[in-house]
């Protein structure tokens, strides 16, 4: 299963630092969306980010919709594709502990971890944008990105990390008009939401290249906190 990292990583890297490459690049951003979102941040957990001559492979994270989510990507056995809820496939590991990238204690085992904390060779830390919509609020666990494990205090991002909550919206973007409900049996109760935030979405890749191209630094952090009111409890 971990060889997907393995091989994600050195795709990257023979892209940037072998001259034979036909495909040569200067930088490179990643974006991953809700599986490959959790994905990404599962990659950052176990240290790949460096390849295996001691050189920094992503320069960029672009991670949506994730959550505070990981998931069945290094375990023995894995299905890459599940994912635990609640009241469903929760014997599928996805949001597990460490859910912040600095380091917290698991009140369970005792453990201190943080998605970071694998990371050696701290100059191979990526920039990573976050962003997440109401769902991952309520399905992903979104809120232990930028808040202790108890939910009872914020816990402030490192200067490599933005977090932008995307309000109201939904996992994805739902089309607008909707279709024939006629067709859909649930469709007069259940409609997806058509919020469009890919507008959003395409800026923040402008500024997530300015970012590592440049060095400029992009819009602050934009989420719910619990020192200002704006993160609540259900």
């Amino acid at each position: 299963m971990g060889l997907g990292f393995a091989a994600i990583r050195d795709l990257i890297a023979y892209a940037k630092y072998d001259p034979s490459s036909p495909f040569p690049v200067r930088s490179g951003i990643a974006i991953g969306i809700s599986q490959t979102g959790r994905f990404l941040r599962h990659l950052l957990y176990q240290g790949f980010n460096s390849d295996e001559r001691g050189r920094k492979a992503f320069d960029g994270l672009m991670i949506h919709t994730a959550g505070a989510g990981r998931g069945s990507f290094n375990h023995r056995f894995g299905q890459p594709s599940r994912d635990a809820h609640r009241y469903s496939a929760f014997f599928y590991p996805t949001d597990i502990f460490p859910f912040s990238s600095r380091a917290q204690v698991d009140p369970v085992t005792g453990a201190t971890d943080g998605l970071f904390a694998h990371t050696f060779n701290a100059d191979h830390l990526p920039y990573v944008f976050y962003t997440n919509t109401g769902y991952e609020y309520w399905g992903r666990a979104a809120a232990l990105i930028t808040t202790t494990v108890d939910g009872k205090r914020d816990m402030d991002l490192y200067p490599n990390e933005r977090f932008y909550h995307l309000a109201s919206g939904q996992h994805f973007v739902e089309r607008f008009p909707p279709g024939d409900a006629s067709k859909l049996p649930d469709a007069q109760a259940y409609r997806g939401n058509p919020l469009n935030f890919l507008v959003t979405m395409r800026a923040l890749l402008t500024r997530m290249v300015e970012w590592v191209r440049d060095g400029a630094e992009p819009p602050l952090n934009a989420y719910p906190r619990i020192d200002s009111g704006t993160l609540v409890p259900p």
